[in-house]
């Protein structure tokens, strides 16, 4: 092959390479265009995933109630820690006492205003609406979890859950993305009480609640 031949080839795999890497960059350009897009689509979505946390807490808990037949209460506790306290020197100076806000839905029987750091390990299936409690939450639940955003502050949040049955996850999923489709067919961002307890009540009456154990089984 002559040095010509060479060099001309040389010249066409450049070009050829050249108009890759031309592809290549259109193609960026293309993604990048459709990940902004698609952000778009989301914060739209998350617009109508806005909650105002001690509505929806309210709601959860009468679902819950009727799902496994005993009361379930909404409120805030107090989670009381100590935490230790040293000096510049690493001269440890004492315990330091809090209580923590928590977020919590749990059975009326287990209600108490402050729990003792691990007195949540005694319950045996709670719901917790911020993260001030992720170290109680099961390994096998941790996955359990549905992203939601506070309507009071506008910080993305979500609820956690507690040894909870599959059933009850999804069941409880399906209200929350229920009450999202809700305002998206509406085109509206508010959504009252009222509107809630009244998805609440349409949409348990889809079910049958068989009345076995725990982890009963929920039937469509």
């Amino acid at each position: 092959m002559k040095i010509q031949e060479i060099m001309h080839n040389i010249e066409i795999l450049d070009s050829a390479i050249e108009q890759k890497e031309q592809q290549k960059k259109l193609i960026e350009e293309e993604k990048q265009e459709l990940l902004v897009q698609k952000q778009n689509i989301l914060s739209t979505l998350h617009q109508f995933n806005i909650f105002n946390v001690d509505t929806i807490g309210e709601a959860i808990s009468k679902l819950l109630t009727i799902i496994d037949k005993k009361t379930y209460v909404y409120y805030t506790a107090y989670k009381h820690i100590f935490v230790p306290e040293y000096d510049m020197f690493s001269k440890y100076l004492g315990n330091k006492e809090f209580n923590i806000p928590i977020k919590i839905i749990l059975p009326e029987k287990y209600k108490e205003e402050v729990f003792q750091n691990d007195d949540f390990l005694k319950i045996p299936l709670f719901v917790v609406l911020d993260n001030n409690v992720e170290g109680y939450l099961n390994e096998e639940d941790l996955m359990k979890s549905i992203k939601l955003y506070n309507g009071n502050c506008f910080i993305l949040n979500k609820i956690g859950f507690n040894n909870i049955p599959d059933d009850y996850y999804n069941i409880i999923d399906e209200f929350i993305k229920t009450i999202r489709d809700y305002r998206l067919e509406k085109n509206e961002l508010e959504i009252t009480e009222k509107e809630i307890i009244e998805l609440l009540e349409n949409y348990i009456s889809q079910y049958k609640f068989e009345d076995v154990s725990f982890t009963k089984k929920i039937t469509k």
